[in-house]
């Protein structure tokens, strides 16, 4: 047992190795969860650009369908709300936009990731601009004035749709590389036990810590399950984008009459349907292995109605061409109905997956400085303790020291 003047230094040397020991092991457990949660939450982001993206390239395609429908119909018959629906799906796609640019600056985010959107605002404005002059052009100066616009109008929406999909194949990239990464964590979320509990309850506090639980749960849950709803909501976007795009190619023809060149459109429609057509049994498949089997019947119900559509579409163009504005107008009133119908039973398989991208981000950047927060507190521990440690142990030294003497 060592003499009475060198218990007391040597107890808070004792004392001081320990706790920096113990701190030194929290900051350990402390530092894989973080990475867990970044590499998750990563993930989680990833998931919400990609998707944003495909969210704005649909946005230009009804921006671009709305102002052909009036220039097709002129906004007789009752059908003159193609300026009021072209601006709702403007405002649509400035809010994304934002939105996106924001998720660009959420950390963390693949090191191929920009920060910054190229410009496609601008790009934007001035797409929408040519669609109001080229409908003003078939209302007000006739076929050849609108179609010479259109020209123009297609050509900019176009060069509109290329940038973005460059922007979602980047983001499609980050989403696999992170998946891939996820992957090789797939144990279930576990948190911390024993003293690091006491821990991480005393640093984060009660209410804390409860969010940082359950989001890592979920998290994990999300990334480590089938995820068979993800490639649901995809290919739905998918399917959902191809009916766009053929509303968007019938309605140019119907408004160009196929004159001046522009008399592609029954082809690229044709096209777009086979695809439709050819990805509607993996669709199916994709709902039996998803957590929502009641979409079945739903899926069952497609075809048929995108038939009627597609056949509706054609019938329409034809009587614009052959017959004039007023015989084509009850056909286009009666296919834009067909067409909300096949996005009504799209929207419904897309839902699932936009909700698991949309929830609690807010939440998750919360906890994400509140993990901030404890590393801090926990390398300054770490730092008053080892410093605590030297001290004492200088002490200790200084105490033997005059004990020699004093023998």
């Amino acid at each position: 047992m060592p003499p009475l003047p060198l218990r007391l230094p040597l107890a808070v040397l004792l004392s001081s190795l320990l706790l920096t020991l113990l701190c030194g092991v929290n900051l350990l457990v402390f530092h894989n969860h973080q990475a867990l949660f970044l590499e998750k939450f990563a993930f989680h982001t990833a998931r919400k650009r990609m998707v944003q993206s495909q969210d704005l390239i649909h946005s230009v395609s009804r921006v671009q369908n709305q102002l052909t429908d009036i220039s097709a119909t002129l906004g007789l018959d009752h059908q003159d709300q193609g300026f009021v629906r072209a601006r709702s799906a403007m405002e649509e796609f400035l809010a994304g936009l934002v939105n996106l640019g924001e998720l660009l600056n959420t950390f963390p985010r693949d090191d191929q990731t920009p920060t910054q959107l190229p410009p496609v605002h601008e790009r934007f404005v001035r797409f929408y601009t040519l669609g109001i002059e080229m409908a003003h052009a078939y209302i007000g100066q006739g076929t050849f004035q609108g179609n010479q616009k259109m020209k123009l109008f297609d050509s900019e929406a176009d060069g509109l749709r290329a940038t973005l999909n460059d922007i979602l194949t980047r983001h499609e990239t980050e989403h696999e590389n992170w998946r891939l990464k996820v992957r090789r964590h797939p144990e279930a979320f576990t948190t911390p036990s024993g003293l690091s509990n006491l821990v991480w309850f005393y640093l984060m506090g009660k209410q804390a810590r409860a969010h940082y639980v359950q989001s890592m749960t979920e998290l994990t849950q999300s990334a480590s399950a089938n995820q068979a709803d993800l490639p649901l909501s995809l290919l739905a976007q998918e399917l959902q984008g191809l009916a766009l795009h053929i509303q968007q190619w019938l309605t140019d023809l119907g408004a160009t009459r196929g004159q001046d060149g522009l008399d592609e459109g029954r082809e690229h429609a044709r096209q777009a349907a086979e695809r439709f057509h050819a990805l509607l049994p993996l669709l199916n498949q994709r709902v039996a292995q998803s957590d929502h089997p009641e979409f079945a019947e739903r899926c069952l119900r497609l075809g048929p109605r995108f038939d009627r559509f597609y056949a509706q579409g054609m019938a329409m163009a034809e009587a614009y061409i052959h017959k004039g504005t007023r015989a084509g107008n009850p056909l286009m009133a009666e296919f834009d109905r067909l067409a909300e119908e096949i996005e009504a039973e799209l929207a419904p398989l897309i839902t699932p997956a936009l909700e698991d991208v949309g929830r609690k981000s807010f939440h998750l950047e919360l906890i994400q400085d509140s993990l901030d927060e404890i590393r801090v507190i926990l390398w300054f521990v770490l730092f008053f303790l080892m410093s605590s440690t030297m001290a004492s142990a200088v002490w200790l030294y200084s105490c033997k020291s005059r004990f020699r003497q004093t023998r």
